[in-house]
């Protein structure tokens, strides 16, 4: 079993996302980023209960 079939059955994918998701990993992405550029998986959700502001006069490290 080759190495793309061994990672389309762990996730049940086809073929050529899993080998397109090896491209990625050679060409230097995280496995996070391989995956879901590959459309293996989808991004991780970020959920953002406030708007972020910075108030009139802040310090902004300067």
């Amino acid at each position: 079993m080759s190495r793309a079939q061994n990672i389309a059955d762990k996730n049940g994918c086809d073929l050529g996302t899993a080998q397109r998701y090896l491209d990625l990993l050679e060409d230097g992405h995280t496995r996070y980023e391989a995956s879901v550029m590959s459309g293996m998986r989808d991004p991780d959700e970020t959920h953002y209960s406030e708007p972020s502001t910075t108030p009139p006069g802040a310090d902004h490290g300067n």
